[in-house]
């Protein structure tokens, strides 16, 4: 039975909430990591981790080979066979983790032939896609079902099995490879921990047969491709990085690309969080949860280059000390990029909702290859600042591209005066804060004493936010045009 709209607002709401307060204490924790690890380690022998890193992380956002959002679909759908569905989506990912595991290793080989250390540990990584594999495909459990507390879990015990990770190394004064090793357990536990609690919302099926996984995989196969290549232009500006500057500003860049990536992870938080409520419902409905999704999403990234212009430099001290400050630029860019980000999420996921993958496909090939050419072009010249700038090109560009697609595609469709009117109440912010450290030369303090200050920030942002029409974001009703907006 379809749910009435008070019932669904509640789901909806409860869903997005308690996943975004799973990311929440997740991102924090992560942040204790990277702490110990950073101020550990210091910025060249990070650097060294990084860049391998760069690599596990270019196969691990295929490993699924976009079967998640696939089988998180048809499961949302509530049509009989969801339990071999998800079996096959779970034989289909070890099979693509197993082929991404084996071309990793060639990849490993090829690139990093000159780095010897840096190859090792890639190699190492390798141990660790199938895991992820697990990892990623369990969700599709927790996203169809509307578990979205099951995963918040996930997300906390992953962190604090990378806080656990950290921790080991400086107590046993291990060696990045150590450290590399520690970082692949974390992986396989996750892995565990995840498949276990997606088994109590549903139960794989695993007598589909070798046909339903090749119908899956090939069905998945345009957001497959597409999670290649996003994989590709988000973690080739790391490896060229490696390449071409010193492993002590890769690993500056490192620290301002974790501490975004945080921020990048909202956005999945409240589009899986519709899902389940998008797939079956009339237009009218599915215009006003997107709308109502890029509105939140808007106004939140639209905060986050306004923080980082204000607080880069005492959150880069809190975090990884004085040694990693030269990534002081790149995190206020990359900030912007995540904000471009949280906006190209919502009109990517809609065209994988209206069974539009390929639309998704050719926006992000016709990015990847403007990425590339890009990159190899400026990051030579002008390193971890020229990585940033084209990433934020690059986030801009397919936001622009799948909204467009969007557009084409579908009858549902959202207006864009709210969320320009947020990005110009953070701009026009952004400049004061600016305007007034240029004048009087005070800067924002650094340590905990941020916090206040950040407090402060929040609340003009927010009293801003709803100056220019904000209170929709939090009202029972309203939206674009005056049309209701569920919550």
């Amino acid at each position: 039975m379809r749910l009435q709209r008070p019932e669904l607002r509640q789901r909806v709401s409860y869903n997005a909430l308690v996943r975004l307060a799973g990311r929440v204490a997740g991102a924090l924790l992560t942040l204790v990591a990277l702490r110990i690890a950073t101020r550990y380690f210091g910025p060249s022998r990070w650097g060294i981790v990084v860049a391998a890193s760069a690599m596990a992380n270019l196969f691990v956002g295929v490993c699924d080979f976009g079967l998640l959002k696939v089988i998180a679909r048809e499961i949302a759908a509530d049509r009989p066979g969801e339990r071999s569905v998800y079996g096959a989506g779970i034989l289909g990912v070890l099979a693509v983790s197993v082929l991404a595991s084996g071309v990793m290793a060639a990849a490993c080989v090829v690139v990093y032939f000159d780095h010897p250390e840096i190859r090792s540990l890639s190699l190492v990584l390798v141990l660790s896609i199938v895991p992820n594999g697990f990892w990623v495909i369990s969700s599709a459990a927790f996203v169809g079902k509307a578990r979205n507390d099951a995963r918040a879990v996930v997300d906390v015990l992953s962190s604090l099995f990378l806080v656990g990770a950290a921790g080991a190394t400086v107590a046993a004064s291990l060696a990045t490879s150590g450290y590399v090793w520690l970082t692949v357990l974390a992986d396989a536990a996750t892995a565990l921990l995840s498949m276990g609690l997606a088994r109590l919302y549903l139960t794989a099926d695993f007598r589909s047969g070798r046909h339903r996984v090749i119908a899956l995989v090939r069905q998945a196969a345009p957001l497959g491709v597409s999670q290649v290549l996003v994989s590709t232009y988000t973690q080739t500006e790391v490896i060229l990085l490696a390449l071409f500057v010193t492993s002590r500003s890769v690993g500056e860049f490192g620290v301002a690309f974790q501490m975004v990536l945080f921020g990048i992870a909202v956005p999945p938080t409240l589009t899986a969080a519709i899902l389940p409520k998008f797939v079956d419902a009339p237009a009218d409905r599915q215009a006003r949860l997107l709308q109502r999704s890029l509105d939140v999403l808007v106004a939140a990234g639209a905060a986050l280059p306004l923080f980082a212009l204000v607080f880069a430099r005492g959150l880069i001290l809190l975090v990884s000390g004085p040694k990693f400050l030269g990534a002081t630029t790149a995190l206020v860019v990359l900030a912007c990029f995540a904000t471009a980000t949280f906006a190209a999420t919502v009109f990517l996921d809609a065209l994988v909702y209206v069974r539009a993958e390929s639309k998704v496909l050719r926006a992000t090939a016709i990015t990847t290859v403007a990425n590339l050419a890009a990159a190899a072009a400026v990051i030579p010249f002008y390193g971890i600042d020229g990585a940033a700038v084209v990433l934020l090109g690059s986030a801009v560009l397919v936001c622009v591209l799948a909204g467009l697609e969007f557009r084409r595609t579908s009858t549902v469709w959202v207006s864009l005066k709210q969320p320009v009117r947020y990005l110009c109440t953070a701009g026009l912010l952004a400049g004061a804060c600016w305007l007034a450290h240029a004048t009087t030369g005070v800067s924002a303090s650094t340590g905990l004493v941020m916090i206040p200050e950040a407090i402060g920030l929040a609340v003009v942002y927010g009293a801003g936010v709803l100056a220019v029409g904000g209170r929709r974001l939090v009202s029972e009703r309203g939206g674009a045009g005056g049309t209701p907006t569920p919550a």
